[in-house]
């Protein structure tokens, strides 16, 4: 009996979380939409005063920034609220690599922090390019905050970050 009841007790719990879950995912996406008009809006804001140079830029770029990161944030959480199987394609990783590298390159220049690659062309794998795309993005996305905090705290370790790509080897080596 007493079993019965602690098991019931979790499954009323774990319903109360899956509705919380649920309401949180809803509130998420009304933020979404909204979100995304800031963050566009501040991108072309930001644009015009560095055209302009204005005295201002460094304000709008972090508000640009913060933009950004809440809208990642908010895309991840409704990411994770409703889970996906993911595809087994073949994935060039080099191209992966190449694309997140452009859409961080603004953020490497700014920050004084060199990319380098080095990935075999024609390098593939299998695996959700989505989600791989998103990985590589979030890693280096990581290390170049990383690096920039290392920079502010006195601990700069030259600004450089390494991006390598090796095929994978079997348990024998080969």
């Amino acid at each position: 009996q007493a079993e019965k009841e602690k098991l019931l007790a979790e499954l009323h719990q774990q319903e109360k979380l899956a509705g919380m879950g649920r309401m949180v995912a809803g509130v998420a996406h009304e933020i979404r939409n909204p979100l995304g008009i800031i963050q566009s809006s501040a991108e072309l804001i930001l644009k015009k005063a560095k055209a302009d140079n204005h005295p201002h830029t460094r304000i709008i770029e972090a508000m640009y920034g913060e933009a950004k990161r809440l809208s990642r944030t908010v895309h991840e959480f409704l990411d994770y609220a409703r889970p996906r199987t993911p595809r087994m394609d073949e994935v060039d990783i080099c191209r992966i690599i190449e694309q997140a590298a452009v859409f961080l390159e603004r953020e490497c220049e700014d920050k004084g922090i060199r990319l380098e690659r080095a990935c075999p062309e024609g390098t593939t794998a299998l695996g959700d390019r989505d989600l791989l795309y998103r990985a590589v993005y979030n890693l280096l996305g990581n290390a170049i905050q990383a690096m920039a905090h290392a920079k502010d705290a006195g601990k700069d370790h030259g600004g450089v970050i390494e991006v390598a790509v090796a095929p994978a080897t079997d348990e024998t080596g080969s």
